[in-house]
């Protein structure tokens, strides 16, 4: 039986929007590590027979929902291939494993780029893709 295979092509900062408002009278207001809520989304799309695009979309936002300090919108995305995989097995393969892998690079863009705007980095917590996946079938483009 041959073993599946994944490699990763190509990895790449999709979309970058960044947004501070305010500053910088901001900065005299805030103490210490500022509130943060985010949102993670997964998209996949074939590229090729066995080519797929997996895009990791970060959405962070600091302090009232009305009223942000600052606001990330990124897509960190990867081009990948996926060899001997098919059905629900490829699913969990590409909205499972490969966005666990970018995770950490798309984590430390957003704190490279609250530190560099003048906040206190934020350090995302670790996400476990495996517990939202829900086995839909990658989406064709």
């Amino acid at each position: 039986m041959a073993r599946s295979r994944l490699s990763i092509e190509r990895q790449y900062v999709r979309s970058l929007s960044y947004e501070a408002h305010d500053v910088p009278a901001v900065f005299a207001e805030v103490e210490g590590h500022p509130d943060v809520i985010g949102k993670v989304g997964v998209d996949v799309a074939l590229l090729d027979d066995d080519l797929y695009e997996v895009v990791l979309r970060l959405v962070v936002a600091s302090g009232p929902e009305d009223q942000p300090l600052f606001e990330i919108d990124l897509e960190y995305a990867a081009v990948v291939r996926v060899d001997d995989v098919i059905g629900s097995a490829a699913s969990s393969l590409l909205r499972v494993e490969v966005p666990a892998l970018l995770f950490p690079f798309a984590r430390n863009l957003v704190a490279n780029i609250t530190a560099e705007s003048g906040f206190p980095p934020v350090l995302l917590d670790p996400i476990r893709f495996g517990a939202s996946f829900d086995g839909p079938e990658p989406a064709e483009a």
